[in-house]
């Protein structure tokens, strides 16, 4: 009798287990999925609004797509490698010692190096497809997108609340 009153109770022990693993996993899954949909709508966004300011021919996508993709990767790979190196000290900046600070200092220099490398070696590589006033046209449009996504991202704003504004009554 005692016996079958350890079994059930090891039973109900792994049948617990299982389901809080279950449901913890959901609900990891959702709220990865969410920005898992989240980042693939912004890169559709980002493309459609590269595509319509860039003009490229269909020869000029054709070529330039595989470019533009295989150096968001590389620089998505990289930013991710980084801050996994450096997240436990970016989180505990405030207890950082001297020489911790300086070798993190030159951790985040040295990673702005290695983001410029990737942009010049990607420069280099649409030289070889694109004429330069499109190479031009492609940065500032990179840079208007950041902008705008930037602006959607803050909300919506009232501009007549603005700290220029004339608020006397």
């Amino acid at each position: 009798m005692k016996r079958n009153k350890v079994i059930l109770q090891g039973i109900a022990l792994v049948t617990l287990t299982l389901l809080i693993a279950q449901v913890s996993m959901a609900q990891y899954e959702e709220r990865h999925g969410k920005a898992y949909q989240h980042k693939e709508k912004i890169k559709s966004h980002k493309i459609a609004f590269l595509t319509d300011k860039l003009d490229l021919s269909p020869d000029e996508a054709e070529k330039f797509w595989p470019i533009y993709n295989e150096h968001e990767t590389k620089v998505e790979n990289s930013q991710k490698e980084f801050r996994e190196k450096t997240r436990d000290i970016a989180e505990n900046l405030q207890n950082l010692t001297d020489d911790e600070a300086e070798e993190f200092v030159y951790a985040r220099l040295n990673q702005e190096q290695n983001m410029l490398n990737l942009k010049k070696e990607f420069i280099n590589e649409l030289n070889q497809i694109l004429p330069s006033k499109k190479i031009l046209l492609l940065m500032e449009a990179e840079r208007e997108f950041k902008i705008e996504l930037m602006k959607r991202l803050a909300g919506p704003r009232d501009d007549s609340r603005g700290p220029h504004s004339d608020q006397r009554r």
